[in-house]
């Protein structure tokens, strides 16, 4: 049960730091509390800045690689990051991994012997931060 239950907290562990970068650079300003990209801007290596160095090519890896060398970028290359990002389908990637770390913690937990209100529990707090906005 230990180890299952190790795994479901490396899973959500996992879905809520990946849906945090994801936030950072795509929640509203108003309801998020934070700058918009503020881990981009503090040169932060986040799943989303470390997927487009994957996917990226030529003059697009040079400019994420920039981030990198510079430990940042300014707050006005934080749209273009984002553009990038988006045409590089980095987000949507964050999205599907979120949901698939998600639905892997729901699936060990789904493995454990008994069920009940903590079991519940558990799963109502998976569901809600794989749906948060902000």
């Amino acid at each position: 049960e230990r180890t299952a239950l190790r795994k479901v907290g490396r899973r959500v562990g996992r879905a809520f730091q990946i849906q945090d970068d994801l936030l950072d650079l795509t929640a509203d300003h108003e309801s998020w509390g934070k700058q918009v990209g503020g881990d981009l801007m503090e040169g932060k290596k986040t799943f989303l800045l470390l997927r487009a160095l994957e996917r990226a090519e030529g003059d697009g890896y040079a400019w994420f690689e920039r981030i990198v060398a510079n430990n940042g970028v300014a707050a006005e290359a934080i749209p273009e990051a984002r553009a990038r990002m988006d045409a590089l389908g980095v987000f949507d990637e964050a999205r599907q991994a979120v949901e698939d770390y998600s639905e892997g913690a729901k699936e060990q937990l789904a493995t454990l012997p008994h069920d009940g209100l903590a079991l519940d529990a558990l799963r109502w707090l998976i569901d809600k931060m794989q749906a948060r906005m902000h």
